[in-house]
């Protein structure tokens, strides 16, 4: 799981890929860098274990190069289990270390039904 490009200290696209969720649907990531924020995009359906670290990897890249603000974009997941929200609360430990402003973004009715049980959503920066 390589990045088409993974020049860290330059504007611009990465996509990771090589990863299938349970029903054998491809899941990756996309990443847009910009001067005042990196978005990660999550091209998949299910966040489960089988798929974490398709968005692990990225995520941790993206948080190495300390952005002052990273948007997960979530609007392609329909669910997400204990280890995608155990993912997302490291990614946050990580960011709030090193004054990210880490921030999530289109969740659908289960992964946010999912993040509310945990009481993650009184923690999470949620975007609607």
């Amino acid at each position: 799981m390589t990045p088409q490009d993974s020049s860290p200290d330059r504007a611009g696209d990465d996509a990771y890929d090589g990863f299938r969720d349970a029903l054998g649907a491809r899941f990756d990531c996309e990443i847009e860098r910009s001067a005042d924020r990196s978005v990660l995009r999550i091209r998949g359906n299910e966040l489960d274990l089988s798929t974490e670290a398709a968005v692990r990897v990225p995520l941790l890249t993206l948080l190495e190069e300390k952005p002052a603000a990273l948007l997960v974009d979530a609007t392609d997941l329909s669910f997400i289990d204990s280890s995608g929200i155990g993912m997302f609360v490291m990614a946050l430990r990580v960011a709030e270390v090193q004054g990210t402003r880490l921030a999530f973004t289109g969740f659908q009715a289960q992964p946010l039904n999912a993040i509310q049980i945990c009481g993650l959503d009184q923690v999470f920066a949620i975007e609607r």
